[in-house]
């Protein structure tokens, strides 16, 4: 919920407080119960910090007095549920007894990094033996709590302020989760940078840092120190001065300072410096550096991960967004129009604890403001979890135009316990975007991340809609206290973009005419994609929209042949049902029945209607109704879209109907458009197709494989990103595919159906299989539609494994391998699980012997490694002994690796990712020339925006040249693993318009830094490029290597069909092997050796779900990623006086030289053997004595 580098900073700040005073922490313990008369009852501690803190990981641990050991401890999970004035608290109930009642014993606070804050104790003091506190005496807090305590006391600090020292102990009626009696909080915001402004388009004007905190605060004394990222030290201090004003009555403000000659970053950086010396913040842009003087001397600054450039338009800065009062609660923002001296564009002080349940000011309460009451609004929009660091988070609500909105709140709710952490207020009128209708959206920091969270709207003090999010809640305190929510059943998870949201979709004006769903791209402050305000609309929805409707309560179910609502009717001729949230009655045949108490019905033929667009079928989740296929039935029940599946739920069924078999639908791929495979949901389909596997990532865990007539590849792979060429190939690919899958429910499989003869890690279920004769119900569930099978397809291998790369042999070989995260532990069989890789040793142990296994066949002369464990390259390390087995398997020396510890920067480790790249190679084969060098940050090409290789984002760039033995050739392999496309990296760097992913700018600068730097260091050498680059063959990274001179070896031989990888059914090339132009003369034939990318998951070295009926040591599924391999046809020296160039020196060559010689034939100067301008019987004479063979003897 807090952005990366506002967590960083937050750590930074906690560690200075504990390390300077445990008495004047700001996170503390406040309130605690531990004895009473009788049985111990409603024992509990209360921890207060500031306003927004995330907790997690934070413990308190409990102390025995007796002997000084640890008897308890409780982790934290979450933000504190606000107080008001600025701070908040976080209660941990305990069970009865929990607590021990001392003479004496103690608690222990301790943050997330292990560190102690506190260490307080009752009825006397002792030193803790173990955990955070071990060797530390307690501080008695001077009050105690006895067998005769009465119930509903507590302990609880009193008196004014916002740090532990300034309120004392005593014991009073018991408050948790609010202020304590007699205990006033007035916290006061630490100042921090609120917006930046040091480079422009033209020379750099109106430069400034501004500074924000709690109004009144006086700045003099504090200062700005400026630091240049090369090198580290300071070049500038500006004194502050002045108090910050009180801006829009919030409490807080801001003081902008101009200061020219700001430095332009790559990096550079700025400290806030306190009165006292004591750095508060050490911030940097376009990248990350150490202090070497001043204030900050030592101290690692941290990027606030945006930044300006040379191109950016005069009157923008870079500005904290979002809503708060501390620096934790915003995010820093692209360049925006500079607001120096004011708040921010997208900011907003105090709302996060500005609750005021008093008299609103008016005469009647607020009924008398302008505007339309605000009726008929629901939340429309939300974002709350993305991948990284939570930004972004924002919530939407939408209704009719002109909507008041003085008197209209959002109040957030924490599952774990149902108490409300957050509210905040809408100001203004809702805009009319559309037929009457429109929207209004508010940044809110600090999010909680579900399973579950709610929220709920709120006008005046009626709650109009409570949602949840990944469950179900009840709330117990404030506006929705009692209230259960409403499950959206859409969720975020940390993959979600920060650019994506949940949001309505549908069509009506009220809120049970949508559902929600996503995650999709995002549409704050406007009217979402797949929404339809229309200005009439029938649907009649509940007060709270609950899923109830009370105008249907007196429907029944009737007897069979009675009349009843149509399936079409119910499934109408769009994505939503039209009848969503209402009760009705169908009856209908079973077509198909799935585990986990789901079944399908459909219509009999002389119930269904002509409409090509309405389904016949629809799917039932009644539990506790036992079917059977072909049986008709009678049911009752809500109709709802479950995950955008329209379904009947809380089902009266009348089973006893009669019976029918259903006759399926004949249905093609490619479909038509999406309403196409709308129109079949729910119904019983068959197809009699060719289709081809195009997926089988899930089959092991889920029984799930997607088909399509053919193979289909990533549009960027085939065409230019933001084509129309791309962009219609995505298209057709999405209505050429969908899945077959299982009955089983979850990771429960009912039956693995392909191949015909039956799956095993020795009978693999193949990507490129041919599948046909598909039947069964159509449904939708994970975003995709999916034919739930009623029958077993049949199968044809059409893509055999094949044993050995089809690659025909050279003077030398070279290939790229991507070892998934290949992890030893500590090297002795321990320290798992791994960060990235084996969670067990036995994990390792049969991932080991897969990749020897495969790397044995290909026997390459020289191997690029990626995903590798970044552990150094002692005996212990992970590529040495990766070495070592296969020299055991293939010979003793065969292989060595490059020991980059000569170059590396972080502590014998390259970078500071986990993995990391490396090379091997056959000493027999090769010959190491020169130390190997390596691309980092600091050694980077740069342009206007600062350095183009980013470390912290690509893996570092490892370049060894060679020596070819038998040629006495020189040369250079490259090896690279670029930054991936699975997490984002902002704005401006992240492409979804043409489709080229996240961070598609860092991997593009990452390919110009490479060819720019392998130029620079090897001129005019033959160089060989590979590694794992993130993108595939028409992105923009691999158009800079083309321009730079560099040729893909599977494209050249191969052609665009080519793939090392697949995603989501397409396939694509992440791996490459490249040659530069002096290289691509050498290169004789490529391929790649699919033997990953085509098996399914379930194959590698992970321990699955399904026992062991998967595990192997096999080759096969090694990795994800296919090898890459290469052969190349090297020069040989031409030997002096070889006239035959049969590789001797003999009497033949004697003859020819005599006999041209004699004729005055016109020869090459190498034949002047004696270097003295004339090729005459002198050189035969010297010729003679060059013989290789005694006697100058013919072989």
């Amino acid at each position: 919920m807090k952005p990366l580098a506002s967590a960083k900073v937050a750590g930074a700040i906690a560690s200075a407080l504990i390390s300077s005073s445990a008495f004047a922490t700001s996170v503390f313990i406040n309130e605690f119960h531990y004895d009473n008369d009788g049985g111990d009852v409603d024992e509990f501690i209360e921890i207060v910090a500031p306003e927004g803190t995330d907790l997690t990981d934070y413990s308190v641990v409990l102390y025995n007095g007796n002997n000084g050991a640890a008897y308890l401890t409780e982790t934290l999970s979450g933000t504190v549920a606000s107080l008001g004035d600025g701070m908040g608290s976080y209660v941990i109930n305990l069970p009865t007894n929990g607590i021990q009642n001392g003479a004496p014993d103690g608690l222990a606070l301790v943050d997330s990094n292990g560190q102690l804050i506190q260490f307080l104790s009752y009825e006397g003091s002792f030193t803790a033996v173990g955990g955070a506190a071990d060797g530390i005496t307690s501080v008695d807090i001077g009050i105690e709590e006895t067998a005769s305590t009465e119930i509903g006391m507590s302990l609880q600090l009193t008196g004014e302020g916002s740090e532990y020292d300034d309120f004392t102990w005593h014991a009073n009626n018991q408050t948790p989760g609010a202020a304590n009696q007699g205990q006033t909080f007035n916290f006061t915001v630490t100042p921090f940078i609120n917006e930046i402004h040091y480079d422009n388009d033209g020379g750099d004007i109106n430069e400034l840092v501004e500074i924000a905190g709690s109004a009144n605060t006086d700045l003099s004394g504090y200062t700005l120190v400026f630091y240049n990222g090369n090198g580290g030290s300071d070049y500038a201090t500006e004194s502050l001065s002045g108090v910050i004003p009180n801006l829009n009555d919030s409490g807080f403000g801001v003081l902008a300072f101009e200061k020219s000659g700001i430095q332009n970053g790559s990096p550079d950086g700025i400290a806030l410096v306190g009165p006292d010396g004591t750095v508060i913040q050490f911030l940097s842009y376009e990248g990350e550096l150490t202090a070497t003087s001043g204030a900050a001397n030592g101290l690692t600054s941290i990027d606030i991960g945006v930044s300006e450039t040379t191109s950016t338009e005069v009157g923008l800065s870079l500005q904290l967004g979002g809503e708060g009062r501390q620096y934790s609660d915003f995010t820093w923002n692209a360049p925006a129009s500079a607001t120096a001296g004011a708040v921010n564009l997208t900011q907003v002080f105090g709302t996060s604890s500005d609750t005021d349940d008093g008299d609103s000011g008016s005469d009647d309460d607020g009924n008398d403001a302008p505007g339309i009451i605000p009726e008929g609004m629901f939340i429309n929009e939300f974002h709350y979890d993305n991948d990284g660091g939570d930004e972004n988070e924002f919530v939407e609500i939408a209704g009719p135009a002109g909507a008041d909105l003085s008197t209209v709140s959002l109040v957030l709710y924490n599952g774990n316990g149902g108490t409300s952490y957050k509210t905040v207020t809408f100001t203004g009128t809702l805009p009319d975007e559309g037929n009457g209708y429109g929207t209004a959206a508010m940044l809110v920091s600090g999010i909680q991340n579900g399973a579950p969270d709610g929220l709920a709207l709120v006008v005046d003090v009626d709650v109009v809609e409570f949602l949840s999010y990944e469950g179900v809640m009840t709330a117990t305190n404030g506006p929705a206290s009692g209230l259960t929510s409403t499950d959206i059943l859409v969720s975020e998870t940390g993959t979600a973009l920060s650019t994506q949201s949940l949001q309505r979709v549908g069509e009506g004006n009220q809120r049970c005419s949508f559902i929600f769903a996503g995650p999709a791209d995002a549409s704050m402050g406007s009217i979402n994609a797949g929404q339809l305000f229309t200005q009439e609309d029938d649907a009649q929805c509940s007060d709270i929209d609950d899923g109830s409707d009370d105008n249907q309560d007196d429907l029944v179910i009737g007897l069979c042949g009675d009349s009843a609502t149509l399936i079409s009717d119910v499934q109408g001729d769009s994505f939503v049902t039209p009848l969503n949230g209402q009760r009705v009655v169908i009856e209908a045949a079973v077509t198909a029945v799935l585990d986990g108490g789901s079944f399908f019905v459909q219509e009999e033929p002389s119930d269904q209607d002509s409409n090509p667009l309405t389904s016949e079928g629809i799917a039932v989740y009644a539990p506790d109704v036992s079917v059977s296929t072909g049986q008709i039935v009678r049911l009752l029940g809500t109709a709802e879209e479950y995950y955008e599946q329209t379904q009947l739920s809380d089902i009266e069924a009348n089973l006893a109907c009669g019976s029918n078999t259903t006759l399926a639908t004949s249905m093609w791929l490619p479909v038509e458009n999406a309403l196409a495979f709308e129109a079949l949901e729910g119904m019983l389909i068959s197809n009699s197709q060719t289709l081809y596997v195009t997926q089988n990532y899930n089959y092991g865990e889920f029984g799930e494989l997607g088909v399509a007539p053919s193979r289909l590849y990533q549009p960027t792979q085939i065409a230019l990103p933001g084509s129309d060429e791309a962009f219609a190939l995505a298209s057709a690919n999405a209505l050429s595919q969908m899945l077959i899958d299982d009955t089983g429910s979850g990771d429960a499989v009912s039956a693995y159906y392909v191949p015909d003869d039956g799956f095993t890690a020795d009978n693999s279920a193949r990507s490129g299989m041919q599948v046909s004769n598909i039947e069964g119900v159509l449904g939708y569930a994970f975003n995709w539609y999916r034919v739930y099978q009623t029958k077993s397809p049949t199968t044809v291998n059409t893509n055999p494994r094949e044993a050995a790369p089809a690659i025909s042999a050279k003077d030398l070989t070279i290939a790229g391998f991507n070892v998934l995260n290949l992890s030893n532990g500590d090297g002795n069989g321990g320290d798992f699980p791994t960060a990235r890789g084996a969670t067990t040793a036995d994990e390792y142990a049969r991932q080991l012997d897969k990749i020897v296994s495969a790397l044995v066949v290909i026997n390459a002369d020289i191997l690029g490694l990626m995903e590798i464990e970044n552990d150094g390259f002692g005996s212990d390390s992970a590529i040495a002994q990766l070495v070592d087995a296969l020299n055991s398997a293939m010979g003793e020396g065969t292989y060595a690796y490059i020991d980059a510890s000569s170059v590396a920067n972080n502590n014998g480790a390259v970078g500071t990712d986990e993995i990391v790249v490396g090379i091997l190679h056959k000493p027999a084969t090769v010959s190491v020339n020169e130390a190997p060098r390596v691309l980092y940050s600091s050694n980077s090409p740069s342009d206007d925006e600062g350095v183009l290789f980013v470390d912290t984002k690509n893996r570092p760039s490892l370049a060894q040249q060679f020596i070819h033995l038998a040629s006495g050739e020189t040369f250079v392999v490259n090896v690279n693993h670029f930054k991936s496309k699975g997490s984002s990296c902002g704005t401006g760097d992240d492409d979804y318009e043409t489709g080229q992913g996240n961070c598609n700018k860092t991997r593009t600068r990452a390919a110009t830094a490479v060819a720019t730097w392998l130029e620079a260091e090897y001129p005019d050498t033959p160089v060989i490029l590979l590694g794992d680059l993130n993108s595939y063959a028409k992105e923009d990274p691999i158009t800079v290597l083309n321009d730079y001179g560099y040729s893909d070896a599977a494209a050249t031989v191969i052609g665009e069909l080519a793939y090392s990888y697949t995603f989501d059914g397409q396939l694509g090339t992440l791996d490459y092997l490249m040659t530069n132009a002096l290289a691509s003369e050498w290169l004789f034939d490529a391929t790649e050796w699919h033997i990953n990318a085509d098996e399914p998951a379930v194959l590698d070295y992970n321990t699955e779900d399904n026992g062991d009926l998967f595990t192997n040591s096999l080759l096969y599924r090694a990795s994800d990623h296919d090898p890459v391999i290469a052969t190349f046809t090297m020069p040989s020296e031409t030997m002096a006086g070889d006239w035959d160039s049969d590789g001797d020196i003999d009497m033949i060559d004697l003859q020819r030289l005599s006999m041209a010689i004699a004729s005055n034939q016109d020869m090459d100067d190498s034949f002047d053997l004696n270097n003295d301008g004339l090729i005459n019987i002198f050189d035969v004479m010297m010729l003679r004595n060059m013989c290789t063979n005694t006697g100058c003897a013919i072989n």
